[in-house]
């Protein structure tokens, strides 16, 4: 379902939430807590890691959530795209999650989005998220999403399967789209006259048109929208 590469540490024990050192291309090497003394033997590893626009939010405990959001640059986009042929906007944001997991246990994981709040361009009536998984070639698209199996939030992903005492590590590339349908507001304009050159005068005919238009809140605006992701080791 997505990227995977593979360390080659042996550890047992109880497990410790890793951190990570990142590169711009990839995920590096995992240190626990930054520590290489905690890279002994008899010492379970774990590492969870989301990767939206090359900014990353590394777990820092068992308990901890990693975070991204979507807001001004995402909603921009969607209002300049413009709508389908249905009057629906929608947006295409890409994000990585990377997992690692050694000594008998593996790592599962789940995703969820926030509340937006009303009167934003993602508080709109008719507002749907869904998240769908791509690999290294898909893209992460919008026309990508009405094809694939997507899933609205929250989500629970089987991640990294626990292989025994040898630790791997695994990345999954996943795609959220935002779709808005906003109302729309129309109004019917029309005129008519009289003609005065005429004898007898005589009234000319009326021309009419429908407006139609939507209304969107101003996307500049726009605040921040979180996407949270949980860990759950689980033990083979």
């Amino acid at each position: 379902m997505g990227r995977r590469r593979h360390s080659v540490w042996l550890a047992t024990g109880v497990v410790a939430l890793a951190t990570a050192t990142l590169t711009t291309a990839a995920l590096a090497l995992w240190a626990a807590q930054g520590a290489t003394a905690d890279l002994a033997p008899a010492r379970a590893m774990a590492g969870f890691a989301v990767t939206k626009d090359d900014v990353s939010d590394i777990a820092t405990g068992s308990a901890d959530t990693v975070q991204f959001t979507i807001g001004e640059a995402e909603a921009t986009t969607l209002v300049d795209d413009g709508p389908d042929g249905n009057g629906t906007f929608a947006v295409a944001v890409p994000f990585d999650v990377t997992l690692l997991a050694s000594a008998g246990y593996g790592m599962d994981y789940s995703i969820d989005i926030a509340t937006p709040q009303s009167g934003t361009v993602f508080g709109l009536p008719g507002t749907t998220a869904v998240f769908f998984p791509v690999d290294d070639t898909a893209p992460c698209t919008v026309a990508e999403a009405a094809t694939a199996q997507t899933y609205p939030a929250p989500v629970s992903v089987s991640g990294l399967a626990a292989t025994g005492n040898a630790p791997g590590t695994q990345t999954d590339a996943w795609c959220l789209v935002e779709s808005v349908t906003p109302p729309t507001y129309t109004t019917t304009a029309s005129g008519d006259g009289t003609n005065l050159l005429g004898d007898p005068e005589s009234s000319t005919s009326g021309n009419s048109g429908v407006w139609s238009a939507y209304v969107m809140p101003d996307p500049a605006l726009e605040p921040n929208l979180a996407v949270t992701l949980t860990p759950v080791p689980v033990p083979a």
